[in-house]
């Protein structure tokens, strides 16, 4: 089964999750029989193929749930994908990518190494985020995927380039019952000012403001449209030495009740962590993780709803050229 699995941009993160949830496809086959098996990513020039080493007896199982998560029964062969050039000259640097799993009651856990990063370590800090979380996600460049996902002018996306950048890594938050992101993030040279330039393109009038609340400067830029054709104004704020880019106002407004400790938060990660290249916790309360959530996290591809349904949660780090992670099933 071969597919396009994203656009060139946003392509680290997209294939992050999308691989991740095919190592969980594997696992619940695996469960079943409580059999340790091996899930390796093979590359060859710009195609890659995810193995699945299955054993005869787990093969009729596996058919069975593929049926239930509505996935084709090729699947059972390995599935094939291609992404652009560079995002395949940097996935081919870090093949084969080998995961053994380890099958708990009701989780499973999972143990890899890739041949070589093509992600930096960097610290990550723990930081606090609503509980209505259902993705958050700490890596080194996160503006690419934001930038796909949403309709920019040329002159704002190229603000979001010059401005969003940071040498100390980033978190993206995805919470709320809209699948509201938020991008969090340092860099103590950002020009807000530099937005009252950025008309907007249907009244040639700035679409720029500004507004104060609980004492926090919030910068407001509308965008021409969202992706589902809605008008949509995001918002930009400080907090500390922290930068916060949101999806809407409202938000905003969640993240900064969060930040002043008005209504209950989590912490990620966890605790401090030195040295990481990509952390990922998906959280599944039942509540967000619909249609809207899955068409803004795979990029319109809601064939995969079902099957992330089946997941209460999952937590993943990279570090280097290893990784680890834990599948909580439902």
């Amino acid at each position: 089964m071969k597919k396009n699995l994203h656009p060139p941009v946003g392509r680290f993160l997209s294939l992050s999750l999308t691989l991740l949830f095919l190592i969980f496809i594997a696992v619940l086959v695996i469960i079943q029989n409580k059999n340790t098996s091996q899930v390796t990513l093979i590359a060859n020039e710009n195609e890659f193929k995810l193995n699945f080493d299955i054993t005869n007896n787990d093969q009729s199982e596996f058919l069975k749930v593929l049926e239930k998560l509505g996935l084709p029964q090729s699947v059972a062969k390995g599935v094939e994908f291609e992404l652009d050039a560079t995002s395949s000259a940097k996935l081919t640097f870090a093949t084969p990518v080998k995961a053994n799993l380890n099958i708990l009651p009701g989780k499973i856990a999972f143990k890899g190494k890739v041949n070589t990063s093509f992600l930096q370590d960097q610290e990550a800090k723990s930081i606090k985020i609503p509980t209505s979380t259902n993705l958050a996600v700490f890596s080194g460049n996160l503006i690419a995927f934001i930038k796909s996902r949403l309709i920019l002018s040329q002159e704002f996306s190229a603000w979001l380039s010059k401005n969003l950048a940071s040498d100390q890594g980033q978190y993206l938050v995805v919470f709320g019952p809209n699948s509201d992101f938020t991008l969090i993030f340092k860099n103590p040279n950002i020009d807000f000012l530099a937005l009252k330039d950025i008309n907007d393109p249907q009244s040639d009038e700035s679409a720029y403001k500004e507004e104060l609340t609980d004492n926090i400067k919030l910068y407001l830029f509308k965008l021409p449209q969202s992706l589902n054709g809605e008008d949509l104004t995001c918002v930009f704020f400080q907090e500390g030495d922290l930068i916060y880019f949101t999806s809407s106002y409202e938000a905003a407004q969640e993240l900064i009740n969060t930040l002043k400790s008005q209504t209950p938060s989590l912490d990620f990660p966890p605790k401090d962590t030195p040295l990481a290249s990509l952390i990922i916790l998906f959280k599944n309360n039942d509540q967000n993780t619909g249609d809207v959530f899955t068409n803004f996290i795979l990029s319109g591809s809601n064939n995969y709803s079902r099957s992330i349904n089946q997941v209460r949660e999952l937590d993943f780090i990279l570090r280097s050229s290893e990784f680890s992670g834990l599948i909580n099933l439902k």
